[in-house]
């Protein structure tokens, strides 16, 4: 896959687990689409964290879920976009600044961690 953060914001059960195996050490695994009450609940994300811990061991992953730990609700998923679109007053969110703000918060993984952080 060649990406160290996988932010899956599609459909239920596209992401399959064998795949999260090509990712280098201690991927970052956000699957966060929205559900589809028409699909069973085991479905209703990209993957679920426990099939993606089933193949990396080391991945943090989260999942909109509310019932499944870890869980981002959708509001704080990136929220840099939230803050951009307000401060500029953009009425819609588009692709170039959903890839800008992914590409900000990878950039941000590979920073050291503030020692506050860490003692946290």
């Amino acid at each position: 896959m060649g990406a160290d953060v996988v932010v899956g914001l599609s459909a239920g059960g596209v992401l399959k687990p064998e795949p999260l195996k090509l990712l280098p050490e201690r991927p970052i695994i956000f699957a966060l689409a929205d559900p589809d009450p028409e699909v069973l609940p085991s479905l209703a994300r990209e993957v679920l964290p426990s099939l993606a811990r089933e193949v990396r061991h080391d991945a943090v992953v989260a999942t909109a879920r509310r019932d499944l730990p870890n869980h981002i609700d959708n509001i704080f998923e990136l929220p840099c976009i939230f803050r951009g679109a307000l401060d500029v007053r953009v009425d819609k969110i588009d692709e170039a600044m959903k890839i800008a703000a992914v590409r900000a918060i990878a950039a941000l993984a590979r920073e050291p961690v503030p020692a506050p952080v860490t003692r946290a």
